[in-house]
Formats: structure tokens, sequence, C-alpha cells
């Protein structure tokens, strides 16, 4: 983390690529940790790092370092938050009700006849947004996009806004989407790439958010 303005690596454009969703993560949270600046959101102290894309080639069920580093009961509501149309409480938002019930528009059935139509089209792509948007929350996941091509589905995403300590949450629920979509349209699932205008961390996780990284370093040190 850097403190110094004349330092400017926080918002210098980075590709980080991943095999699995807990790979891409920890690289990901290493990248802020490492290179993000000390910045503010109102009261709250965060240590940000802009411009950041991310490439996850697979997601696997049984991701070891989801198993041995995720909050569990976090990656549900993460789930429960794509998948469902009503305001899930502990996270104040839903994603489900901005794709399938969008201005009374069912933006997953729109993605199948679109690509069900033309398989080559480059315009399937959904936005959660709205105009003059009335919340609770403006959603941090603003736009999808998908590709099918050589009978892969390849997902495109752009957040606004994400907090990296809790980001697999979204990029496993946002492969599940993905393969849902897929299974419809009877193609395998690409990989996913996300791009994330302004990734954070909270300062007072930064310690948390170390040993995470730490506690990964030593598991791979130890299994070689």
């Amino acid at each position: 983390m850097t403190e110094e303005l004349s330092n400017t690596t926080w918002k210098f454009p980075i590709t980080i690529s991943g095999q699995t969703i807990g790979e891409s993560w920890l690289k990901y949270l290493s990248e802020v940790l490492k290179n993000g600046h000390l910045y503010f959101d109102e009261d709250v102290q965060i240590i940000e790092r802009e411009n950041i894309t991310l490439q996850i080639q697979q997601h696997q069920e049984n991701d070891q370092i989801l198993e041995k580093f995720a909050d569990q009961h976090l990656m549900k509501l993460y789930m429960q938050k794509m998948k469902e149309t009503y305001i899930i409480p502990e996270l104040n938002a839903s994603y489900g009700q901005r794709i399938y019930a969008q201005l009374g528009v069912n933006q997953f059935d729109w993605l199948v006849n679109r690509l069900s139509k033309k398989q080559e089209t480059k315009a399937a792509t959904i936005s959660l947004l709205l105009p003059n948007d009335p919340g609770p929350r403006i959603p941090c996941l603003t736009v999808m996009d998908f590709k099918v091509r050589y009978n892969h589905l390849y997902t495109k995403a752009l957040f606004r806004s994400q907090n990296a300590l809790r980001a697999y949450g979204n990029f496993r629920a946002m492969f599940w989407f993905a393969k849902t979509l897929g299974d419809v349209l009877n193609v395998s699932t690409g990989e996913l790439t996300i791009f994330i205008s302004n990734a954070h961390i909270l300062r007072s996780d930064e310690k948390k958010s170390n040993d995470i990284i730490q506690a990964w370093k030593n598991t791979r040190k130890n299994s070689i």
C-alpha cells in the first residue's frame, strides 16, 4: 500500500489471470494490498486500486482455496443476490431483481432469445443500471456481456466498484449464471473476464486480508 501522492501505481491498468476463482481472487486481493493507495469513502478508510482486469479460466466445484479461505455463508448470500428477485437483507441488494425483472423485462430470457436467433451476435449485453437509479444501492455489477465462440459462452462484466476481500462471491455467482445460460443454449462455459473500475478493501480488513494471503503463500510453499 502506498500513501505517497507521487506514486501512481494504484491507477495503472493491470491484467490478472488465474485458472480458478480461488487463485484469481487471491492474486487480485494481493494486488490491491500491494499497490493500492490509502483513500476514504465518507468517514471510512479504504485501500483502493483502480483499473484491474481479471481473467478466470474456470470454476471448480471443489475449489480448495475457497474451501479453506472463503466465508461460506457469504458465498451463499452472493448466490442468492444473483438468483433472487427480492432484496437480500444482509446485502441490501439484488442482482436477480435487475436481471429477471428489470422494468418488466426478463433479461435472462432476452439473452436466450438473442443468442438462439443469432449465435454469433456481438450484442448480447445487459445492463443492471437504471437512469436516475433508485437503489436502494447502485449496483456494483453494472454490465454483463456474452459471446458464443467455438461452442463456448464467454462472459465479460464491468464492476464500477468491488470489495476485493469478498469478490469470490461475485465470481462464483457469475459462473453459475453463465453455466445456466450456456446449458439452455447447449454450449460449454468459457472463461470469465471482469473489469473492475474501482477495487478496494476496508482499511479495517487490511490485517485479515494480509493474513489470508500469507496463509495461502505458506500453503503453496509447503506443497512444493
